[in-house]
């Protein structure tokens, strides 16, 4: 027995050796791939190069934790701007369970070593340039971790491949993000009842779905199947998915009836269905879902008046009923007495009369989209009552009247879309008591007079706005699915979102988009606050009267100003600060308008040439009343305004240019 006891304690002292040995050889598999890493990427490196070669564990590292023996477990590198091929020996970490390489630049094809990692149960290498071919089921791609892999997230790459018994072999499997990827295959669907949650948006799945895919028992909490070629009846087994919370099948051509059987998932709270072809009547059975918050339903060509039934789900806060081909219902329906509605977007219908006046009792609402219907009439003043509208579209209708001046209440407003209608009349000074309003359009209208100096006030303290949407997100989650207010929104001809046109906003990056602009934050992935910056001011083309507003020459670095062909402006063009700094091009065919001799004749061109809009369409002085204002106010990150730098932009205001202003 002492003997036994013996060998036993040299064998515990063996294996206290030999993992030592093997900390000290998980420092060294680190030190490879900083060394790695910084010879790929000479600047702009992430956390890895904080990581001190004298630091006597690995387990102090900065992204690293260990287990209790002190062997690396897991390992997170996302976000470090790494570009290039990935490192090949995270293999030799032999106790790494946790690998997130995720939101980075790799390139090629998977490494092969991740074969190797054999205790993996969780690999993130979403958000990269990951390419090649993935073909058959995870475990033949994976055979060594199949066994131990729960969470395999690869979506946003550029993977191929024919996926087929996606599941079978992986028995701890519970969570999969193929999304945005190129993926093709029909026999995808065996299996899938045994995960949480399954992500596939965005990739070239086809065929229909059989209702054996969901049966007793079904673990799904989560599916995206949203933007592939899928079709067919989505099939009511669905219901057996209890625990499911969202369920997505945007942009696909399923049709029929939509299935009664998710109205007996009493737990959902996220349904989007938009962009297929599914009956017009929707089922009762969806009152049951007492705790839906998002209803998507948008783009299914439905006709006739809108469904009584959405105005009975009453925990609502999102609902989009865009390109429904809706004539009617708005009120009869009763979706604007849901209580706890804070977006409802009815664009692109056939709606058409007065604007409700039920709409001014919506005090739950921040988000309103009414635009490209035949809405006529004037702008009910009794809208001034929304106190928490945020954002407010109206555009292209057939609105008439002046803009009612008790828009002026609606401190919250960050943007208003008044394009394309019939208005007339003076711009109301109250407008100028919009603290939070950085985005106004009044292109296409028939507004005259004079413009107000008040506009020069005009968001100049957005902040509590900001600080809201960042404590409380429900309005930035309520962005719909094809995200076509942020293509209208978003000020593209603005400098600092000139790579807007390049990046070719899709759903992948525009709800983030949306995000950081609600939150106050620029939409490029930075931390700080939006920055200060003016950008240009365009009121050509219209029929404003009398002086400038000297509140103008506070826009200290305005670079482009045309006010041209406004034959009614007057005075004297001011011969200090910022005005005085743009040459005649900015004011050509106003003859009442005169110079101060110190006015420099080439200090800013700003290639003002005369518009092509008079020549294309040769409108009387009523018709040619075409404003576009955006207006961005930025603040400091302390969000102390210590002087007013109003940030005004107009767009130009040429018809074939029309688009730009993301009017689609």
């Amino acid at each position: 027995m002492a003997v036994f006891h013996h060998i036993l304690s040299a064998f515990c002292q063996a294996l206290i050796i030999a993992e030592v040995i093997l900390g000290h050889s998980d420092k060294e598999v680190l030190r490879e791939l900083k060394n790695f890493l910084k010879a790929q990427n000479p600047i702009n490196r992430g956390a890895y190069d904080t990581w001190s070669e004298t630091e006597a564990s690995p387990c102090r590292l900065q992204g690293v934790e260990c287990d209790a023996a002190g062997r690396v477990t897991y390992l997170d590198l996302s976000s470090s701007n790494i570009a290039g091929p990935s490192f090949g020996n995270f293999s030799r970490l032999t106790r790494l369970t946790h690998l997130d390489l995720s939101t980075n630049s790799i390139t090629g094809q998977l490494h092969p070593d991740l074969k190797h990692c054999w205790d993996l149960q969780y690999l993130n290498l979403s958000s990269n340039l990951i390419g090649g071919a993935l073909d058959g089921n995870i475990r033949k791609n994976f055979p060594a971790i199949c066994g131990n892999l729960s969470v395999i997230t690869v979506s946003n790459n550029n993977l191929t491949g024919r996926i087929s018994g996606l599941f079978s072999g992986c028995t701890k499997l519970t969570d999969v993000d193929l999304s945005w990827n190129q993926f093709t295959g029909k026999a995808v669907w065996e299996g899938i009842e045994k995960l949480t949650r399954f992500k596939a948006s965005k990739n070239n799945l086809t065929g229909s779905i059989p209702s054996s895919t969901f049966p007793k028992g079904c673990k799904l909490q989560v599916v995206d199947i949203s933007s592939n070629q899928l079709s067919g009846n989505f099939p009511n087994s669905i219901a057996n998915c209890s625990n499911l919370r969202s369920l997505s099948l945007w942009n696909n051509s399923f049709g029929g009836s939509i299935p009664p059987g998710i109205g007996s998932i009493a737990g959902l709270e996220e349904l989007v269905l938009s962009s297929n072809q599914f009956h017009h009547k929707i089922p009762l059975e969806l009152m049951n879902c007492t705790n839906l918050k998002f209803l998507e339903i948008s783009d299914n060509n439905f006709g006739g008046e809108v469904q009584q039934v959405l105005g009975k789900l009453t925990s609502l806060k999102s609902l989009a009923l865009q390109e429904n081909n809706y004539s009617g219902g708005i009120v009869s329906s009763g979706i604007l007495q849901l209580p706890n509605l804070i977006f409802l977007d009815l664009s692109f219908n056939r709606f058409s009369g007065k604007l409700p006046s039920e709409i001014a009792s919506m005090m739950s609402i921040e988000s309103l989209v009414l635009a490209y219907n035949n809405f006529y009439g004037k702008i009910p003043p009794s809208y001034g009552r929304l106190m928490r509208l945020q954002a407010f579209d109206l555009s292209f209708n057939s609105l008439s009247g002046k803009i009612p001046p008790e828009i002026g209440n609606l401190t919250s407003l960050l943007l208003l879309m008044l394009a394309e209608n019939q208005l007339s009349g003076e711009i109301p000074r109250e407008i100028g008591n919009c603290t939070s309003l950085l985005w106004l359009n009044l292109v296409g209208n028939r507004i005259s007079g004079k413009i107000p100096p008040e506009m020069a006030s005009m968001g100049r303290n957005p902040s509590p706005t900001f600080v809201k949407n960042r404590s409380n997100p429900s309005l930035i989650k309520s962005a719909t699915s094809k995200c076509l207010p942020v293509y209208r929104w978003v000020p593209a001809s603005y400098s600092e979102f000139d790579f807007v046109e390049s990046m070719m906003i899709s759903q992948k990056n525009c709800l983030t988009m949306w995000n950081r602009l609600l939150m106050g934050y620029d939409i490029l992935p930075v931390t700080s606050p939006l920055r200060t910056a003016l950008g240009s001011l365009d009121l050509s083309w219209n029929n404003f009267s009398g002086a400038l507003p000297s509140s103008l020459d506070k826009l200290s670095k305005l670079s482009k100003f045309n006010v041209s062909y406004n034959p009614l402006l007057s005075g004297k063009v001011p011969n200090t600060r910022q005005l005085s700094t743009f040459n005649e091009q900015s004011f050509l065919s106003d003859p009442l308008l005169s110079f101060h001799s110190s006015v420099a004749p080439n200090l800013h061109s700003n290639d003002n040439q005369p518009s092509s809009y008079g020549t294309e369409k040769h409108p009387t002085n009523e018709e040619i009343t075409v404003l576009v204002i955006t207006f961005l106010v930025c603040f400091s990150a302390t969000f102390v305004i210590r002087e007013l730098q109003s940030f005004v932009y107009l767009y130009h205001v040429a018809l074939r240019k029309i688009t730009n202003c993301r009017y689609l």
